[in-house]
């Protein structure tokens, strides 16, 4: 074999190709024109997303990844999927603790689950990690508004543009809330 089929051969570049593919399976369950054809897409994404798991076990990434497919099967196509999408972000954290993206991933995961007190526990510990990582506090004003809390979203977004002025989502979120809110011109 040439030394280019080893290395498509080789469990990390397996494991990268298999949650790609997943995913291309898992955009196709979202377009099927059946049930059926659904769960055919379905099965096929989740053995891809196990496969890469099972192959590089250790890889936080790879976990991570099977975390926001199977968030997205769970807000798009089955509630259900709400069990492996927290094993896979928690097998995540377990690989890489101080990777605060996974946590921030986890918390939207559990706070569009209606999870709230788990996502504001899974923001703070990211805080904790890295106090200056805007994108947590672009998530916490997120959180804080799907709960209902408008202050704290408000306070959240604010400290997110404090941290990095130049982190575009934020930036556009804070005038959002801003313009809604009657203040159009401090937008």
């Amino acid at each position: 074999a040439s030394s280019l089929e080893q290395a498509l051969r080789s469990p990390p570049l397996r494991a990268f190709n298999d949650l790609r593919l997943a995913q291309v399976y898992s955009f196709q369950a979202l377009e099927a024109s059946s049930p059926a054809e659904r769960a055919r897409f379905l099965a096929l994404s989740s053995d891809r997303i196990e496969e890469a798991r099972a192959l590089e076990p250790a890889e936080a990434g790879y976990h991570q990844r099977a975390g926001l497919i199977y968030t997205y099967w769970m807000l798009a196509l089955d509630p259900a999927k709400y069990g492996e999408a927290a094993e896979a972000f928690a097998d995540a954290a377990a690989a890489s603790p101080n990777r605060v993206s996974i946590y921030n991933q986890w918390a939207d995961m559990e706070a569009r689950s209606r999870n709230f007190e788990r996502a504001f526990e899974l923001l703070r510990h990211s805080l904790d990690v890295d106090p200056e990582w805007a994108p947590t506090y672009h998530y916490l004003s997120r959180v804080h508004a799907m709960a209902g809390q408008d202050s704290e979203a408000d306070a959240a977004l604010r400290r997110s543009v404090e941290v990095c002025a130049t982190m575009w989502e934020g930036c556009l979120d804070f005038a959002e809330v801003l313009i809604s809110s009657g203040q159009a011109d401090d937008a």
